[in-house]
């Protein structure tokens, strides 16, 4: 059934495990590349092959060894692990894992530009800058090759970027930083108004206007300026965690809906010049508190929408429950991009 072993507080693991083994892109570059022993992902790739191509259920004390001596000053054994803390070091571990080459950059592109700010006449044109500005894109440039000396096809996969900007509002200053992530964490509203994730998503690029505590050089004062965070690059594989933890101590149970596809329109995503459409691939449940919860995930499969539960494995298709609707425990979600798919609004 294609279960895995609770080993004593491994629900997080087990169950990232899953959502990497079905979705099609990260399960095939685990399995299309070669690794060295006692790596986390030459131990992912065995189980991959032990569950996915031989249709077996494992108990994963090798990965497990191998995971917490690599992570051993990041986790412990037994102790409750938050999941989307584990996709950060373990993707990051898995594109060092994988054989990479040197960034290939013209040097003559090795330069941050903007570094002293650049100032525009109206709101037109600093939206057209960030679309059409050749230096901007030079600027990408530079945050990419200093953020990855190297690049492995994990990376080219699961990374992306942000790019942030703070503009003073009195004389138009603009500043610009590119920073880049391996998921989007989107904040839930205490509301139970049950909002979808593309919604959740919008609001968090919303523009913030912030009052006093920045210091213009320009202005030569402590000025009012709007901060905003776009969209500049996705990756095929969009990893999305729900902010459910305001504390250690108290969660965000509120409902979202999980949208079947995200669609982000021509202009959302700064670097396109067409829009994207991702599809559904997995989500990861939480069930408790921080500190003494359950994980499990649903993903979708050839066989359909598959419960995996540590050894736990139900197809879920026919319980006549829609987990995308009103779902109250998700809390890592997975998209995958379509290929060739004009988008719609987001």
């Amino acid at each position: 059934m294609q279960g895995i072993e609770n080993l004593g507080s491994t629900c997080a693991i087990n169950s990232l495990i899953q959502i990497i083994t079905r979705n099609d892109i990260l399960r095939s570059i685990i399995l299309n590349n070669e690794f060295a022993d006692d790596t986390i992902a030459s131990q992912l790739k065995e189980i991959i092959i032990l569950m996915y191509v031989q249709n077996n259920s494992i108990i994963p004390r090798k990965f497990l060894r191998t995971f917490y001596n690599i992570f051993k000053d990041i986790f412990s054994s037994g102790e409750q692990i938050d999941i989307g803390e584990l996709w950060t070091f373990l993707a990051d571990k898995i594109s060092e894992d994988i054989v990479a080459t040197p960034y290939k950059i013209d040097n003559r592109l090795l330069e941050d530009y903007f570094t002293e700010g650049v100032i525009y006449k109206n709101d037109i044109q600093f939206y057209n800058a960030m679309i059409d500005c050749e230096i901007l894109r030079k600027k990408y440039e530079y945050y990419y090759n200093k953020f990855n000396k190297k690049q492995s096809i994990w990376q080219k996969n699961t990374q992306g970027f942000y790019l942030n900007t703070t503009r003073c509002l009195e004389c138009n200053l603009t500043f610009y930083n590119f920073e880049p992530f391996t998921s989007l964490n989107i904040d839930i509203p205490k509301d139970n108004s049950n909002p979808k994730l593309s919604y959740l998503i919008s609001q968090s690029l919303n523009d913030e206007i912030i009052h006093g505590d920045w210091f213009c050089t320009k202005c030569k004062k402590n000025s009012s300026y709007k901060k905003s965070t776009k969209l500049w690059k996705l990756p095929d594989v969009l990893v999305i965690i729900i902010k459910r933890f305001i504390n250690v101590n108290s969660k965000n149970d509120n409902p979202i809906s999980i949208n079947d596809c995200l669609n982000f329109n021509k202009g959302s995503i700064l670097s396109k010049k067409k829009g994207i459409v991702y599809t559904f691939s997995s989500t990861a449940l939480h069930f408790g508190s921080l500190n003494g919860g359950h994980y499990s995930a649903i993903c979708n499969t050839p066989d359909g929408n598959i419960l995996y539960d540590d050894r736990n494995v139900v197809n879920i298709d026919g319980n006549k429950i829609d987990f995308k609707d009103k779902n109250s425990n998700a809390y890592m979600l997975v998209y995958t991009k379509q290929k060739n798919n004009d988008a719609v609004k987001l």
